[in-house]
């Protein structure tokens, strides 16, 4: 796994969709829910014709640490949902990456948010630090 301040990132095995049922499960297990999917490779295809590696973005949120960051920051909605994103690069490998809900807290000075985020990001590192032994 690669962790760097913004970011979780790993190299899955299998193939692509074997990768993203992962990915969700992984998710589901750590509490969060996929609410939208967009098939960002396809987008590409449909609207301009070029075709591109596969590439998937999905945004998940855990409902209670969504509800709490709300009472707690009107403007949490800019920073929740979270983004996952995977994807298929030039090489054939899959990967899976997410910015850490951690980063989103240096937006702000509330203590109830700054724990919040920092729990979402634990969980969320670990989710995605177990997928590269779960595929």
């Amino acid at each position: 796994m690669v962790e760097r301040n913004y970011l979780f990132s790993t190299k899955l095995n299998g193939s692509f969709n074997e990768a993203v049922k992962g990915v969700k499960k992984a998710l589901r297990e750590a509490g969060f829910e996929v609410i939208s999917e967009i098939k960002f490779s396809d987008l590409i295809e449909d609207r301009l014709g070029i075709k591109v590696k596969k590439y998937l973005i999905l945004e998940i949120l855990n409902p209670f640490m969504a509800y709490e960051s709300l009472l707690s920051v009107l403007e949490a909605g800019l920073f929740v949902p979270f983004r996952v994103v995977v994807f298929e690069d030039s090489d054939g490998n899959i990967t899976a990456s997410l910015f850490n809900p951690k980063e989103t807290a240096r937006f702000t000075e509330n203590t109830v948010f700054k724990l919040i985020a920092a729990e979402a990001s634990e969980k969320l590192r670990n989710a995605i630090g177990s997928l590269h032994q779960s595929i």
